[in-house]
């Protein structure tokens, strides 16, 4: 019997919580669990990439709130939150998802569907992109969630209210230790290139 999860990323374009989700996914398959990825339906290159490495994929209109000036989408944002969030929480029982994991601070659609399904959700903070002001505004939301986990323990520092949560994980990203595997051939090629001797390093 198979473990499901569900992984709710506001972007589009391929970056690092997306290669997360497709390094991990090997050995989670071999463990038993299911993967599903829950994306918006923007321009971008996440949802195919996902996909050639075998994973579900799940596109919809998941706006969110951006730095920008014009106010039209902020506004459109802010109009669709709350379809938006009944249709994660109805695709979340739909799906059987057992764990919701949510990625950015501004992901509090992800958060309110999680718990209207009663699903267990772990928050991912993976940056201090967002201004200090917006971390202390949502920052009281991240006590809600029933884990929060963050990208080595200096980020968790930068967001107020994490000290109060009894769930805060640091993690670092996986890494594909064969991708960065090199010859002796060319060890010995780059030394050259920049003249460094075997010695040296």
């Amino acid at each position: 019997m198979t473990f499901k999860i569900a992984y709710y990323i506001p972007g589009s374009i391929y970056g690092g919580a997306h290669n997360q989700v497709c390094a991990m996914a090997p050995e989670l398959k071999a463990q038993g669990f299911e993967e599903v990825i829950i994306l918006p339906r923007e321009p971008g290159d996440a949802a195919d990439r996902l996909e050639e490495n075998g994973l579900r994929v799940i596109r919809g209109t998941f706006l969110r709130p951006r730095a920008t000036l014009n106010v039209v989408v902020n506004i459109k944002a802010a109009a669709n939150f709350i379809p938006q969030t009944l249709r994660l929480m109805h695709l979340l029982k739909r799906d059987s998802v057992e764990l919701l994991q949510i990625h950015g601070l501004m992901c509090i659609d992800g958060l309110i569907a999680g718990l209207l399904a009663k699903v267990p959700v772990v928050w991912q903070i993976i940056d201090t992109r967002p201004p200090a002001i917006l971390r202390l505004v949502f920052g009281p939301f991240l006590l809600l969630c029933d884990c929060v986990m963050t990208t080595g323990s200096i980020i968790g520092r930068e967001y107020p209210f994490l000290n109060l949560h009894p769930r805060v994980r640091a993690f670092y990203p996986p890494v594909k230790r064969d991708s960065f595997s090199i010859s002796s051939q060319e060890r010995m090629e780059a030394r050259a290139q920049y003249q460094v001797r075997e010695r040296d390093i």
